[in-house]
């Protein structure tokens, strides 16, 4: 048994070095530089092969530390492994549309008081099987913000509602399509007015966001952007 262990482990070892040096050799050192991208783990401001080598050659000792470190974990997991690797080259052969992470969002605006703003309710980052439905609720402080109007921004197939008068102080955004929807969308576009001077956040609930996996969906696990309305 430790000979197979040991076996594995040479063969994950040899082919993430193999792979390494194939790479760099066609490609080059990448510059030093800084990136937030995920997936981009030595910080030349691209998702490619290179950076899938580099992060095989980490998860198996070959490398003590990549120069964008927090980049190559691409799943939120809390490891560096073969898996992040494999996402990479996922997006590099056109499987997947990008390693970001899901946000739902929501605007913010300087205002002053008696002025009308607009801020979009979206979504970002939405890979397939895509978006099924949603049921979003935006808080805002009634003492500083009126709304004057709430528009539902997807007319494709399906039902979208924006309910202004969900509650007291908020809003709700929802809607279902049997098309799953991909990459960054409006959902809906709200009118506020300032009613009094102040700062109001603007607070996203998600209570719904699954995706369309037929006969199946399953809950995008999505961050939250909130935004502040200020007025003066």
């Amino acid at each position: 048994m430790a000979q197979a262990a040991f076996g594995s482990w040479w063969t994950r070892s040899a082919l993430a070095a193999l792979v390494g040096c194939l790479f760099l050799a066609l490609a080059g050192h990448a510059t030093a530089g800084t990136s937030s991208l995920s997936g981009d783990a030595n910080c030349d401001g691209r998702v490619n092969s290179i950076d899938a080598a580099l992060i095989l050659q980490f998860d198996v000792g070959l490398l003590s530390s990549l120069r964008c470190q927090d980049n190559a974990e691409t799943n939120r997991d809390g490891r560096i492994n073969a898996v992040d690797a494999l996402r990479v080259l996922q997006v590099v052969a056109g499987f997947m549309d990008t390693l970001e992470p899901p946000l739902v969002t929501v605007g913010s605006l300087p205002l002053m008081v008696g002025q009308q703003g607009f801020v979009d309710v979206g979504v970002r980052n939405i890979i397939r099987p895509g978006l099924c439905c949603w049921a979003i609720d935006l808080r805002y402080d009634p003492d500083v913000l009126s709304v004057v109007e709430c528009q539902a921004r997807f007319t494709g197939m399906g039902a979208v509602v924006c309910d202004p008068d969900f509650e007291a102080d908020a809003v709700r955004v929802s809607g279902a399509t049997p098309v799953g929807l991909l990459g960054d969308l409006v959902l809906a576009t709200i009118a506020f007015r300032c009613t009094a001077a102040g700062t109001s956040p603007l607070t996203l609930d998600v209570g719904v966001l699954a995706d369309a996996t037929v006969g199946n969906p399953q809950a995008i696990d999505a961050e939250v952007r909130n935004g502040t309305i200020t007025c003066t």
